[in-house]
């Protein structure tokens, strides 16, 4: 839009209930399966990575996911507030939208912090003392079919992130690595383009929190694991698009032994989705050999990116 020569914002851009809102919401649905595919794989490689049984320690590591799914079911969206405020007289419950009105004795809501605060603005009594028009009634009920069927689905999304981020967290920690290679951090640029990269495990941006385990039998040799004895591996990478800004790019991670075979592939992440901005794959039983981590890039719209290290470890 141009007003006296001087361009305007596009104002659909930034009214919820439009084309571009209905697009983004399709496109973010589109990705939702690879999503939940992420967050299954976390729960699988937890299984193949364990603390030993110290169930302090997956306690410990649990406390930061349980206090990511508290913030969410807490935090305050606008649009509650104005259906709380909004909401007049003449509306049955959603439990008694259809059929016979059906109460279990027992009941979890995610709590509708937004609603509650609107119920309570001034001139809100004022509001639910109207009586609605039939129109109105239909929206609302529509309204409360939509909110239901988005209940459950916050339920499982919040509880699969939950268990996401809390086996991340026992994969990704120190104390789990059993006493053998552990090394963590570091970012390191790379091209856009397909490709595939070898990952520095000890380049200069990366910890070598331990090189060798006790015995000497699995140790880091340059950016080479060598294993005399069978071992598990894990690698817990991410990506960033770097230039130009907001620009994405998939990858995943794999092993190559010492004859080039690979293995051990991770799901495809994504750089431009927060929720699949990261690959990591954990393995058991591993035979003895030499292994090293592989990072593939499938070009998107980022010249240039960065590849990232979470944790890479054997033991």
């Amino acid at each position: 839009m141009m007003s006296d020569g001087i361009q305007l914002p596009n104002i659909e851009d930034f009214i919820p209930y439009t084309v571009p809102w209905w697009r983004h919401t399709l496109a973010w649905i589109a990705r939702y399966p690879n999503v939940m595919l992420h967050r299954v794989n976390a729960l699988v490689d937890l299984f193949e990575w364990n603390c030993g049984g110290n169930v302090m320690t997956y306690v410990k590591l649990a406390l930061p996911a349980a206090g990511e799914l508290l913030m969410t079911m807490f935090q305050i969206e606008y649009d509650d507030v104005l259906r709380g405020f909004l909401k007049g007289s003449g509306l049955r419950s959603r439990s008694k939208m259809f059929g016979t009105p059906w109460k279990s004795k027992f009941s979890l809501e995610v709590p509708e912090i937004g609603e509650w605060i609107g119920e309570r603005l001034p001139a809100a009594g004022f509001i639910r003392g109207t009586r609605l028009g039939n129109g109105l009634k239909w929206l609302f009920r529509a309204d409360a079919v939509i909110q239901r069927t988005l209940w459950y689905f916050v339920v499982t999304d919040m509880v699969s992130q939950f268990v996401f981020t809390w086996s991340s967290n026992i994969i990704r920690a120190q104390e789990c690595a059993g006493g053998g290679v552990y090394v963590r951090g570091g970012e390191y640029g790379i091209p856009g383009e397909s490709a595939v990269h070898r990952v520095p495990l000890q380049g200069p941006e990366t910890e070598v929190v331990q090189a060798s385990s006790e015995d000497g039998a699995i140790r880091l040799a340059g950016n080479t694991i060598i294993a005399e004895r069978q071992c598990s591996l894990v690698a817990s990478m991410y990506g960033r698009g770097f230039f130009p800004l907001d620009s994405s790019f998939s990858f995943r991670t794999y092993w190559v032994n010492a004859s080039g075979v690979a293995f051990g592939h991770s799901p495809w992440g994504n750089t431009g989705h927060q929720d699949t901005n990261d690959a990591t794959n954990a393995i058991q039983f591993v035979p003895p050999g030499q292994y090293e981590l592989r990072y593939q890039v499938e070009a998107g719209t980022a010249l240039t990116g960065m590849m990232g290290i979470h944790v890479v470890s054997a033991k």
